[in-house]
């Protein structure tokens, strides 16, 4: 039970410290290299939805005038609908840092012999 307990907690702290942030892009604004490369850069890990409805998580190893590549994906700014990327969300890492801590604390005390006296 209580190894568990440990890796449930260690599977929530591992998935809560990030977010998806959506690329805000105005609408009179097409996608494209001009409007993307302040707000992408290699290394960057993002989801891409495309016009065709398929969804697409990579992390960017090449941003240029034709569009958008990771590992096995080259997508066309033609072809991207919306773009997100994963960002480190503080409060979420400080609530999950805290929370493992309470939980482990209450583990280590749960652990203890009873008083005697």
């Amino acid at each position: 039970m209580k190894a568990i307990s440990i890796l449930l907690i260690l599977a929530v702290f591992c998935t809560s410290c990030t977010s998806l942030r959506p690329i805000q892009i105005s609408r009179d604004q097409p996608i494209n290299f001009a409007t993307l490369a302040d707000l992408i850069t290699k290394g960057d890990v993002v989801r891409i939805r495309t016009t065709t409805g398929e969804s697409y998580k990579f992390e960017v190893l090449t941003i240029s005038e034709a569009g958008i590549s990771g590992e096995e994906i080259e997508l066309n700014y033609g072809d991207i609908l919306a773009i997100e990327k994963v960002t480190w969300d503080i409060w979420k890492t400080s609530t999950a840092v805290g929370s493992l801590i309470g939980v482990l604390i209450l583990i280590g005390l749960s652990q203890m012999p009873p008083p005697t006296g």
